[in-house]
């Protein structure tokens, strides 16, 4: 073989490699660094997007992928089994805006202040936090106008808004609201409620069959068997029930999270669209 030949070959195989073999490959790529490098070793955003240049990635897109990576406060938000049951406490959503990340925080700082009656507690950097006003005038305007069936952020414990540039013009937006107030209280009063009708249940069950069983030395046994039986089931059953509201919950925070960067990705109003009978009211003729 000639030395010109060589990397005449070398083309003809780079020409072969499609998207998803590219795909592959730097997934293989970053497995093999990732076996011979630290395990504890950090590297700064600009490392990450510059070795994501040198595999020929967009600098916009390792920095879109980087700020998406899950966030380490949902991982610590189920922690204990409880959490493992109802899920959760964390709604997040993320999109690629238009606008400086001035202009993105300013105007979603806006909205959540003046329609979701919220407060800004705290500011540090690119990242702030809000919770919700407890002025009596916000209380009753939340309670008014937002009502708790239907919107999520403006009854979050707290939300934590995120910009960072993607390039000049471009904002990646992270919003995340957490519901930990809400599920603690769906958590209670699921274990009380179940906890109650169990026992009344469990000594329905304890007392029917001590009433109508058979005269043997083990009914009482077999009654207290059937006691505790119907006493976990019930709770059992609430418990999954009760859990099963509050993931609907969350994901209907979720959408509401969603929806509102979608209206701000399209440039449009922030305020969630009109209840139908009200756009039906505007669009009647006036006499």
């Amino acid at each position: 073989m000639t030395a010109a030949s060589a990397p005449a070959r070398s083309t003809a195989m780079d020409a072969n490699i499609d998207k998803g073999k590219l795909q592959a490959v730097i997934r293989r790529a970053a497995e093999l660094y990732a076996a011979e490098s630290d395990p504890h070793e950090l590297l700064s955003e600009t490392e990450v997007v510059r070795i994501g240049e040198e595999l020929g990635l967009p600098a916009r897109l390792v920095r879109q992928a980087l700020y998406e990576l899950p966030d380490d406060r949902a991982r610590r938000a189920t922690a204990g089994w409880l959490d493992q049951i109802y899920g959760t406490a964390l709604a997040n959503c993320s999109r690629v805006v238009p606008g400086d990340t001035g202009t993105v925080f300013d105007r979603l700082e806006e909205y959540l202040t003046t329609r979701e009656y919220l407060q800004p507690r705290r500011r540090q950097g690119d990242t702030g936090l809000f919770e919700p006003a407890g002025d009596a005038i916000s209380t009753m305007a939340r309670a008014l106008v937002r009502p708790a069936g239907r919107y999520h952020v403006a009854r979050a414990s707290s939300v934590i808004l995120t910009v960072r540039p993607i390039e000049p013009g471009t904002t990646h937006v992270r919003l995340t609201i957490n519901l930990s107030d809400r599920r603690r209280s769906v958590i209670i009063v699921s274990l009380i409620g179940g906890g109650t009708l169990g026992i009344v249940v469990g000594t329905g069950i304890f007392a029917l069959i001590a009433t109508i069983g058979p005269s043997f030395s083990f009914t009482p046994l077999l009654a207290g068997v059937g006691g505790l039986a119907g006493f976990g089931l019930t709770l059992a059953g609430t418990i999954s029930a009760s859990a099963s509201r509050f993931r609907r919950a969350l994901q209907r925070a979720r959408f509401e999270v969603a929806g509102l960067l979608d209206r701000l990705q399209r440039g449009d109003r922030l305020d969630p669209p009109s209840a139908p009978w009200w756009r039906r009211m505007r669009r009647l003729p006036r006499t």
